[in-house]
């Protein structure tokens, strides 16, 4: 009966074990080790310190970087209906903004995502027949 009973081994015990597996046998191996992982601890605890105390650089940095990333996917949606409908119509599209752009992407992702599922559907029903 005692050998089907789970054994619970503490987390903590767990913890330990998988360090031990990691870390080097030798003792001037673990000191290294441990010297390395306390520069590094000590270099990530300095940048992020410097970061906090620049909090106006990083929110210029924040937003120049918030606002490229905007003008490419911008453009590349763009390019995409543009290729997708047309240069008429995408001039159409282009006439309501940002939120016209935005719409006919989700009608355009709407349509492939019912496309897949069409196929799937037909895909399904004509395997089965065979079987």
């Amino acid at each position: 009966v005692m050998s089907q009973v789970p054994v619970f081994v503490p987390w903590h015990v767990t913890a330990l074990d998988t360090a031990n597996q990691w870390l080097p046998q030798s003792r001037s191996a673990r000191i290294a080790v441990g010297a390395l992982a306390t520069s590094a601890a000590s270099m990530l605890t300095v940048g992020i310190l410097w970061i906090g105390s620049q909090a106006d650089v990083v929110a210029l940095a924040t937003g120049v970087a918030g606002d490229e990333v905007g003008g490419i996917a911008y453009s590349a949606s763009r390019g995409l209906l543009s290729m997708v409908f047309g240069d008429q119509m995408f001039a159409i599209i282009q006439s309501t903004g940002r939120f016209g752009i935005a719409a006919s992407l989700i009608g355009l992702a709407t349509a492939a995502a019912g496309t897949v599922a069409g196929l799937s559907a037909v895909a399904t029903a004509s395997s089965r027949r065979r079987a």
